[in-house]
């Protein structure tokens, strides 16, 4: 896979857990942003998409290339994750491979939808899976790993997940400014008058 299936297989609960805790710390802030206005949030968004893209790559394809051939390809969607499942001692253990692979896409769906200033569902889930895509094929042209179909999947499963909290956000919040407009009285005419004069 990816190379991030090694990485969740080690690590114990607590670990995973500040894995996590960071993950929800970017979403927290990118929710603060909603509330700044347009130009802020797309510019901040940017900045995080691209470090979320960094850690990613850190993770799975800046390393050094193994002694052994590892370049395998699996172009069967699921047979990856079904395989998972079946041979991993606990169901726990097998959730925590699948989960860990989607889970570090989240942040790009999310990112990706706040970067854009006419914000797209499926151009944020496009480049999650395009970003994988582009990882596989790397890791098996320097072997590096295996190329397989199941982790553009959970790639796109996590930029669905993270896109879809983003837009809900981005939702909420221009419904909580369209109530406000529509609950704030007009001012009269005389109001208005005296504005223009002041």
């Amino acid at each position: 896979m990816t190379g991030v299936t090694p990485l969740f297989r080690y690590l114990d609960a607590s670990a995973f857990s500040l894995v996590l805790m960071a993950w929800l710390a970017f979403f927290v802030v990118m929710l603060v942003m909603v509330l700044t206005g347009r130009r802020r949030r797309t510019g901040l968004g940017r900045i995080n998409l691209v470090l979320a893209l960094v850690a990613i790559a850190s993770v799975t394809v800046v390393r050094q290339p193994t002694t052994w051939d590892m370049r395998a390809v699996n172009l069967e969607p699921l047979q990856t994750i079904g395989a998972i499942f079946s041979s991993d001692g606990t169901t726990d253990t097998a959730i925590w491979q699948v989960a860990g692979n989607a889970l570090m896409f989240m942040p790009v769906g999310f990112f990706a939808v706040m970067a854009m200033v006419a914000p797209r569902f499926w151009r944020a889930v496009g480049l999650c899976a395009g970003v994988a895509i582009v990882i596989e094929a790397i890791q098996w042209v320097f072997n590096l790993g295996s190329a397989d179909i199941d982790d553009v999947i959970l790639a796109a499963v996590g930029g669905v997940i993270g896109a879809g909290v983003a837009l809900a956000a981005l939702g909420s919040h221009a419904a909580v400014l369209r109530h406000a407009g529509a609950t704030t009285p007009r001012p009269s005419a005389r109001q208005a008058s005296d504005i223009r004069r002041s």
